[in-house]
């Protein structure tokens, strides 16, 4: 057939999409053409070669230069780094100094760089499972094979995101008049109809105003999550109206927090059930590229923080808070990064922010996080092109309007737009001086936008839930500390259910035990739920820049080896923590959730960003890169010095070689320049570093910059942290290998 235009969505481009993927994901020989004609292998081939690449590489590995010298069980001293040792299961060699006495019943114990080294099946695996991996697999280099099929699959595992920090928990945890670990669940003692801003209580013991509930709709049967503005001896009020009418003595309500870092049960059941009702375009992520996305906060200096107010308004910009207006019973106005404050006091009243290319997409996803503080008010989300034709009208409920509230709407552009851009307007009932709040915003390419749930409750299928003890649960010692995957597995009848959940475990305890906890079971699903107990005790010392780049490392990685297997990722996201607890204080807690959380929704899908000219091949272009310490180049010299970048649409991707002579006399910390194309914000994704001749600096690693304007600072991890490298952990030979990729406006 004749190659239409992409995208298409003809009957005839349809069909033959239906007809390649099945012979894609089921053909055992040959190739299948794509419709531009292209040889693709089909997925058990790639199987196949594989398999015979796996075996062969453990059966000739004395072919390969490799000399076995027997067990660590056995013992052995070693004298060259081509000689290999078995745990049983793998074998290792040293890259340390020699002769390396290894005791008997030891094990590969510290591995890396300058200690031992995986070889063999292992490390072919890891190879082949690497980013931008060039193992061959059937003449195509594993990084493009699995690239290309992750788009074949569309969105089928792409990862799906419960963002609670804003939704569910306000933006804040449990204040420090609330007291932690009692019982507060009750009946509703009237019957009060949908959109009714108050209930009573016999009751309203231990629920304060400015904090938060939870209310089971029995007639419903649903949990959900309320900010409360006021309470009286047996009267709640609400900042929001009920979502659902109550019916007294039947429906309860219950304290959102248990205690410091554990919600109650019912927000548990709660965000069961979000994960398994919700509507698909409700949780998505930005897998297939963002068209635009902004959190206001470069001051703002960048383009897309910058907004054009119309209508007689007024715009402004204020940081995160963790208290509005001065008033703990004023809902959160400000809770990622800076908030955009649009004013006015007429009707018609808005602002317009930056135009963005939309590539001739036609399915999108437009998710905004927003607020008024008079929620009487219209207000519209539009969508207009360059030419002035308004693509798409968004009106917003008000029924949630006076918390802020993330929406997201699944969107239709024309396929003729080629520009466009984004304004909010207060179309009518306004009366006097009001704000529109803005907190972040973001339209992203939807392959598919779907209304049904994420898990399919009719079909059987296995989940693992991979977490702290928000996971995990303990009401054997609690009742109150219910776990999330209890009341999952009421909502998904057919699902079988592996609870992995730890308490008291960070992300990266996570990612090191996935292959023995998730890996094993083979889940279609795996739902990850952490970030607690990465506030209470961080990965570094220092925790804004390290601990935060660390955190969306491991992160990253931990999705990635979900997706790796086939499993699609269904993050919980990060939480609000409290006012106060222990040592921590002035909400040092939750400022340090916030922090995570901003970071988090910025870079999840940067390198995913979309690309229309993905399909052809960039210019390759050089540069030089150059290695600074304290900020300064003098003396340093070198043996090799090079490196290469492409620039695809806005995705730039880069490697970087260098080989010390000399690192000169300067003192201070390392850093590297990247290419001359600017990142937004500095937002690098390092792919790879290997260091080579590096001193006390196992595994260092290349991570973004945050002081300095296109550079990459390298940094040090141990049991406790990351530290700085500095001139005292480079030689005058070292050797640096970097890979990687960021987004940029030029």
């Amino acid at each position: 057939m004749a190659t239409p235009s992409v995208p298409n969505s003809s009957f005839e481009v349809a069909e033959f999409n239906l007809k390649f993927i099945d012979s894609y994901s089921n053909q055992n020989n040959g190739t299948v053409a794509n419709r531009e004609g292209v040889a693709v292998t089909p997925i058990p081939v790639i199987n196949q070669q594989l398999n015979a690449l796996v075996a062969t590489a453990e059966n000739t590995i004395n072919s390969l230069g490799y000399d076995d010298k027997g067990t660590f069980a056995a013992g052995a001293t070693l004298t060259a780094g081509n000689q290999t040792l078995s745990d049983g299961t793998n074998y290792w060699r040293w890259s340390g100094a020699f002769p390396k006495v290894v005791t008997a019943g030891s094990g590969p114990t510290p591995t890396g760089v300058g200690a031992w080294l995986l070889v063999g099946d292992s490390q072919l695996r890891n190879d082949l499972a690497a980013v931008n991996s060039t193992v061959p697999v059937g003449g195509v280099e594993a990084g493009k094979t699995a690239k290309s099929a992750m788009y074949l699959s569309g969105t089928k595992n792409s990862p799906a995101l419960l963002d609670q920090f804003v939704n569910y928990l306000g933006g804040r945890g449990m204040l420090s008049a609330e007291t932690p670990s009692v019982a507060t669940e009750r009946f509703i003692t009237s019957s009060t109809a949908a959109g009714a801003t108050s209930f009573a209580v016999g009751s309203s013991t231990n629920i304060i105003a400015g904090s938060r509930v939870v209310i089971y709709h029995s007639t419903e049967d649903v949990y959900e999550s309320y900010f409360v503005n006021s309470v009286s001896v047996s009267t709640i009020g609400l900042s929001s109206g009920l979502k659902y009418a109550t019916v007294a003595n039947s429906c309860k309500v219950e304290r959102l927090w248990y205690n410091q870092s554990h919600p109650s049960k019912f927000y548990m059941r709660m965000l069961a059930q979000k994960i398994a009702r919700l509507p698909e375009y409700d949780t998505k992520v930005a897998a297939g590229g963002r068209l635009y996305f902004s959190q206001f906060d470069s001051n703002p200096t960048d383009a897309n923080d910058v907004a054009v107010a119309f209508g007689g308004a007024s715009v402004a910009y204020v940081n995160e808070l963790n208290i509005s207006q001065g008033l703990v019973t004023v809902p959160l106005e400000s809770m990622i990064g800076r908030s955009l404050f649009i004013a006015g006091s007429s009707d018609g009243f808005g602002a317009y922010l930056p135009t963005f290319n939309a590539y001739a997409n036609t399915d999108a996803v437009l998710s905004v996080v927003m607020m008024a503080r008079d929620p009487s008010i219209n207000i519209e989300v539009q969508i207009i092109d360059t030419d002035g034709f308004v693509q798409t009208v968004l009106p917003i409920s008000n029924e949630r309007l006076r918390v802020m509230t993330q929406y997201n709407f699944p969107v239709k552009l024309s396929g003729r737009t080629k520009e466009a851009n984004i304004q909010i307007v207060a179309v009518s009932g306004v009366t006097g001086p009001t704000s529109i709040i803005v907190d972040q915003i973001e339209l992203y390419k939807a392959d598919s936008v779907s209304s049904k749930p994420i898990i399919d409750k009719t079909k059987p299928c296995k989940i693992v839930g991979l977490g702290d003890s928000w996971i995990a649960g303990d009401t054997i010692d609690t009742p109150e500390r219910e776990s999330i995957l209890t009341q999952l597995g009421l909502e998904l009848p057919n699902a079988t259910i592996v609870n992995a959940g730890v308490g008291g475990q960070k992300v990266w305890q996570m990612y090191d035990r996935f292959e023995t906890d998730v890996a094993v079971h083979n889940p279609d699903y795996v739902i990850v739920n952490t970030g607690t107990n990465d506030c209470y005790s961080p990965i570094s010392g220092v925790f804004f820049p390290n601990s935060v780049d660390q955190f969306e490392r491991y992160y990253n990685m931990l999705i990635g080896k979900i997706m790796a297997i086939g499993a699609k990722p269904i993050i919980i996201g990060v939480p609000a923590l409290a006012e106060t607890d222990g040592s921590f204080t002035s909400w040092a807690l939750n400022d340090r959730a916030k922090t995570y959380h901003r970071y988090f929704s910025k870079r999840i899908s940067r390198v995913l960003d979309y690309s229309q000219s993905a399909a052809s091949e960039p210019t390759v272009i050089s540069f030089t890169p150059s290695l600074k310490i304290g900020g300064s180049t003098t003396g340093i010299t070198y043996t090799t010095q090079k490196g290469s970048y492409t620039k695809d649409n806005r995705v730039v991707t880069f490697t970087a070689g260098i080989t010390l002579s000399s690192k000169g006399s300067s003192t201070g910390t390392v850093t590297v320049t990247l290419p001359p194309i600017s990142p937004i914000n500095d937002d690098v994704t390092p792919i790879a570093m290997t260091c080579v001749n590096v001193v006390n600096a196992l595994g260092m690693q290349a991570v973004v910059s945050i002081e300095t304007t296109n550079e990459l600072r390298f940094q040090i991890p141990s049991a406790t942290g990351t530290t700085a490298a500095t001139e005292a952990n480079i030689a005058n030979n070292s050797t640096f290998w970097i890979a990687g990729s960021y987004l940029t406006n030029a």
